[in-house]
């Protein structure tokens, strides 16, 4: 949705993922997330499934200080906190396209592989910490200031420690990478990067 208006001036699309947006009894229409952008000078906005995916346009680049902000805006409007993790188009398109892990590793899975948004890159003893915890069922590998994790089965018949991983690392949220093929199909396929 486009405000009104408003011209692009060539400003390129970010994308925002946000922790927890439809979560403990809270339900955000897509419109109503939408306004939440533009009140924090977005000039386009739309959301993207029910699980807190915003593809927008913004004159600030990613970053904290437009992350914080757009905390704020949310905070305000719903009355509760949402973690904010803000990627460049370009980095969407090429998180949807990286797989870590290998043809063999994929086949003998059952599971979907994920992605995790961190606000930031790991270093030393959180990233060893972080793969300690994972058991044989489970793989992971960083990226960044992401994290790769593919489960033998189903999300939730996985022993990894989520909230464990969480702790160590910061907020953070998690989509499968077949989520971001579809974003990056939808909204970014387009663009000239």
């Amino acid at each position: 949705m486009r405000r009104p208006g408003c011209d692009d001036g060539g400003v390129l699309r970010q994308v925002a993922f946000l922790r927890g947006i439809n979560v403990g009894g809270h339900r955000v229409g897509k419109d109503e997330l939408a306004g939440v952008f533009f009140a924090a000078g977005a000039t386009d906005a739309t959301a993207f499934l029910a699980s807190g995916n915003v593809v927008f346009r913004h004159p600030d680049p990613p970053g904290p200080d437009l992350s914080r902000r757009l905390e704020r805006e949310l905070v305000e409007t719903l009355g509760y906190e949402v973690p904010t993790l803000l990627r460049s188009g370009p980095e969407v398109v090429a998180l949807s396209r990286a797989m870590p892990f290998s043809a063999a590793d994929l086949d003998a899975s059952r599971g979907k592989p994920q992605v995790a948004f961190l606000r930031a890159a790991p270093v030393g003893a959180a990233v060893d910490s972080v793969l300690a915890l994972a058991g044989d069922d489970d793989l992971l590998s960083f990226e960044g200031a992401h994290l790769f994790w593919l489960p033998s089965g189903g999300v939730s018949e996985s022993g990894l420690p989520l909230r464990e991983i969480e702790r160590i690392l910061g907020p953070m949220t998690v989509r499968t990478v077949n989520t971001l093929a579809r974003l990056v199909a939808r909204f970014l396929a387009d663009e000239e990067f």
